[in-house]
């Protein structure tokens, strides 16, 4: 059974791009990612990590020094390179609510941003699984009161209507007490500031990414921009749309 960790980035309003990232590995190296990363924790003198209030220097990081700054980031970098687990990512950049409009009841296929960023982790996780001998993968999400549940309520859909067999469960923890998501937010955060920026460039100046990209690590990424929702979108409406049913309460996905 693989394992994934996920977490999300520029899920505002207005946001100018929407990221799922994470990372999906064996067991045994994610244990390798939560011990270094605590270590690395433990060194700085810190319970937790969160990388939008590390950058903007709230709370526990507003009087730490530059030095010890380059040293906590980097050190968290490097646990989850040396690791060996491998980056999956979803992105949707543009205006959704212009893109989904322009067609009858597509919202019905895709409610929000977040669902497009979604739909291209998993089938990043299907690419990942077959190359593994079509291991089922066992997916973790960060708690979000916005999309922690909706996360699962999708996967449970798609798995009452025979799809996305590959993922083996589909469950929400709390990132601030996990390592592992408290890296998936690590790579969110870097992703969206990079598409945010509109500079393919800028991924590479990143402590975790830039790590990643330098190892010439085999990552998996999609992004789907306004115009290509669309043109997707139209096409299925040409080929006949499949509508999913909604799974009832005490379905059980693993019947």
């Amino acid at each position: 059974m693989l394992k994934a960790f996920f977490d999300e980035s520029g899920t505002h309003r207005g946001s100018p791009a929407t990221v799922v990232a994470g990372y999906v590995g064996t067991d045994e190296q994610f244990v390798v990612l939560a011990r270094a990363w605590a270590a690395e924790l433990k060194r700085a003198d810190l319970k937790t990590f969160h990388y939008a209030e590390f950058q903007n220097r709230l709370g526990v990081y507003k009087t730490m020094s530059v030095p010890a700054r380059s040293l906590l980031v980097n050190g968290l970098a490097a646990a989850v390179v040396d690791s060996g687990v491998r980056v999956i990512s979803g992105a949707f950049v543009g205006d959704f609510e212009q893109a989904i409009t322009q067609g009858p009841n597509w919202r019905v296929r895709f409610d929000s941003s977040y669902s497009v960023a979604f739909d291209l982790v998993v089938l990043g996780l299907q690419q990942h699984s077959a190359a593994n001998g079509d291991e089922p993968v066992a997916v973790t999400f960060s708690r979000h009161d916005q999309y922690g549940r909706p996360a699962r309520r999708i996967w449970r859909t798609h798995r009452h209507n025979g799809h996305w067999k590959w993922v083996h469960s589909c469950d929400y923890r709390n990132m601030r007490a996990l390592p592992e998501l408290q890296a998936a937010d690590m790579i969110a955060y870097e992703t969206y500031r990079s598409l945010k920026a509109n500079d393919d460039e800028e991924f590479r100046k990143w402590p975790l990414i830039g790590r990643f990209i330098a190892r010439d690590d085999n990552m998996i990424g999609g992004k789907v921009f306004s115009d290509t929702l669309v043109e997707v979108m139209t096409q299925i409406d040409i080929d006949g749309r499949q509508l999913l049913k909604d799974a009832p309460k005490n379905w059980n996905p693993a019947n």
